[in-house]
């Protein structure tokens, strides 16, 4: 995803403002919420990637994506991961 290259090119600021700019045009996009979630994870932005996969699991499940899918597995673990590494700041 565009948003991704940008943060690996070192791009930081430019790949928040492209998935911003892609969860204004799809708001209750999961996929869009976790790549930026990623993002800030990979900058040590602990609150911010913390609220991105909360947001990102808020629609997985109301869009019908069963609880124990390996998706919301998945941001469970990360959220649970965040919510430690954040204490520890």
């Amino acid at each position: 995803m565009k948003g991704q290259y940008l943060q690996r090119l070192g791009k930081y600021s430019d790949a928040i403002s492209f998935m911003l700019k892609e969860i204004m045009k799809y708001p209750t996009n999961d996929l869009l919420w976790v790549t930026l979630g990623l993002i800030h994870e990979s900058e040590n932005q602990i609150h911010s990637a913390l609220k991105c996969f909360t947001t990102a699991r808020h629609h997985m499940v109301k869009h019908g994506i069963n609880n124990k899918s390996n998706n919301v597995n998945f941001i469970d673990e990360k959220i649970k991961y965040l919510e430690i590494r954040g204490n520890k700041i």
